[in-house]
């Protein structure tokens, strides 16, 4: 009778275990089946500017032929496929310049080769802009080279003054009446510089007590043109702030001066 009833309870033991759902697995989900073929890949941003000595991010996109798109940054193949010694990009896609120049860079998977990125390493009195994230995701731009501005199309301004090296990189560099000022961040906005649409000029504590008192020399920190005071958009009276990144002064002035103008951008 013993043995009968152990039987009994081993077997219903054994239908309990094989019965629906008692070892089920987790379904794998993906949103590109494992038999779609990349047919493109588009590298971004492109042409890309980085300023030398720094980094910038590059993002592999493929395009698979059941219409899918995938991020494929992590897995293809980065290759630097003009100078060499101009730039670095990593197996994730991260981009460093080296040293002033131009080349080119290419993404490979599955045998499909991307666009061919123009890559060119400068300094910020060349075709580059310092967009410095101060850890918030606050952003601030420096004042525009003449290579820069232009090279984006161009907004209104002042002229321009030629920093020699001791203040800022050695170039040449726009300046700006408030009113222009305020329009150089609305130029930037149409741009979507940085990937943003908000860019607004700095106010005078986001130069003096976020930047200056924060980083000190601006010049010396990031290398940004720093001779001429930048513009802030707060008022003094009829005059408005404006903030010497060089020794953290501050003044007062008629908005028909000319001066610098950083940009800011809120996350």
């Amino acid at each position: 009778m013993t043995k009968s009833i152990f039987v009994l309870m081993v077997l219903m033991l054994l239908a309990g275990c094989n019965s629906e759902g008692a070892f089920s697995s987790v379904p794998v989900d993906s949103s590109v089946p494992v038999d779609a073929t990349v047919t493109e890949i588009v590298v971004t941003p492109s042409p890309v500017s980085v300023l030398n000595g720094r980094t910038q991010q590059l993002v592999a996109m493929a395009k698979y032929d059941d219409g899918n798109e995938e991020d494929v940054s992590n897995s293809v193949t980065w290759e630097i496929v003009g100078d060499p010694t101009i730039a670095d990009v990593s197996s994730s896609g991260l981009l460093t310049g080296n040293v002033k120049g131009g080349t080119e860079l290419t993404a490979t998977k599955d045998g499909i080769t991307s666009n061919t990125v123009n890559v060119t390493v400068c300094d910020l009195a060349g075709p580059c802009i310092d967009i410095f994230d101060t850890g918030s995701g606050k952003l601030f731009t420096n004042s525009p080279s003449v290579a820069y501005l232009d090279s984006i199309g161009g907004s209104a301004n002042n002229g321009f003054y030629a920093e020699n090296g001791s203040f800022g990189p050695a170039g040449t560099f726009y300046l700006f009446n408030w009113t222009n000022a305020n329009a150089l961040c609305t130029t930037y906005n149409a741009q979507s510089i940085g990937g943003r649409n908000n860019w607004r000029l700095a106010t005078r504590d986001e130069l003096k007590v976020e930047l200056f008192d924060v980083y000190g020399n601006m010049f010396s920190a990031r290398g940004w043109p720093t001779f001429i005071y930048y513009w802030s958009v707060t008022p003094d009276g009829a005059d408005y702030h404006a903030v010497s990144l060089i020794d953290g002064f501050v003044g007062s002035i008629s908005p028909t001066v000319t001066q610098y103008a950083s940009c800011v951008s809120d996350p």
